[in-house]
């Protein structure tokens, strides 16, 4: 099967990853290199390393040392540390580094290999360094190669693929490929057809934030009203078990708070009740009715005299 070109649709890839349209002689994904890890554009702010201290680092790269590549790719990429900013020897270190087993660097390659930062953009590159970083469980890795398996670029469409790293990345917690899995659950494509089990990971993709959770808020509630109330009870109590197992930790806390403020109205600690509070104080004694001094007898002296 040929290759596919990258539709002008939008996709999504690495959380905030999109395709844009693009030239019809151009092939590939355009990503947020924010989103891939890929340094900033300016350095940290911290102070330039000295002559020595730069001489030392690349000797250590020459020699190497995988973490001393690392680093010095990042400072070329950023242009920090005392290092001008130099993408193509960014990528030539990235390399360097991902060949002797640094995941990150890994990753970087198939990012500049996608992006064409530091080297001639090559889609079938960048999607074998994805791959090697996705079988090591980086889970935005697999999130890109499952949608480069989805779409067809770098290597042949395969939805099967597809299912299986957008599920690896899904289970890891990131909603984009839990939207991207409970698609493909309502659709039947790489997976078996399931409403219950779109809902449920659609359920979990809600629990982010911005326009991807409000997408899979009103896909999972559309699935939910063709349920039935056996359905529907079935999909919340399973929901749960899926955040406690699924959910990015951040997002399962911040969920549990909000359940909890539902569940528990009024200040922290205290439980609403409409039964009377006893009070502590003085124990006193009620009057006997008619007795001296009470209150009866009082006001009907007062009222004689």
């Amino acid at each position: 099967m040929a290759l596919r070109r990258t539709t002008p649709a939008l996709l999504a890839l690495l959380w905030a990853l999109t395709v844009s349209p693009a030239p019809a002689q151009d092939e590939g994904l355009d990503l947020d290199t924010d989103a891939l890890g890929l340094e900033p554009e300016s350095g940290p702010s911290r102070d330039d390393l000295s002559e020595l201290e730069r001489e030392r680092l690349i000797i250590r790269a020459e020699e190497g040392e995988a973490i001393s590549q690392l680093r010095l790719a990042r400072y070329y990429q950023a242009g920090a540390r005392g290092f001008p900013r130099d993408r193509q020897e960014a990528y030539r270190w990235y390399r360097a580094a991902a060949k002797n087993g640094e995941l990150e660097a890994q990753v970087q390659v198939a990012a500049m290999y996608l992006t064409g930062t530091g080297v001639r953009r090559s889609p079938t590159h960048a999607f074998t360094w994805f791959k090697r970083a996705a079988e090591r469980g980086h889970a935005e890795a697999a999130k890109a190669l499952g949608e480069m398996y989805y779409q067809g670029v770098g290597t042949e469409q395969d939805h099967d693929a597809a299912y299986t790293w957008f599920r690896q990345s899904a289970e890891a917690g990131d909603p984009l490929a839990q939207l991207r899995v409970g698609r493909m659950h309502r659709e039947g494509q790489g997976t078996r057809e399931s409403d219950f089990q779109a809902y449920l990971w659609l359920n979990l993709a809600a629990m982010a934030k911005g326009d991807l959770a409000e997408t899979a808020a009103a896909e999972r509630d559309e699935l939910e009203e063709d349920f039935s109330e056996a359905e529907e009870l079935g999909a919340k109590l399973v929901s749960r078990e899926y955040e406690q197992l699924y959910a990015d930790p951040a997002l399962r806390r911040a969920q549990e708070e909000e359940r909890e403020r539902e569940e528990q109205p009024g200040p922290p600690g205290v439980e609403m009740t409409s039964d009377p509070i006893d009070l502590p104080g003085p124990e006193i004694e009620e009057p006997e009715e008619g007795g001296a001094g009470g209150e009866g007898e009082g006001e009907s002296a007062g009222g004689d005299g």
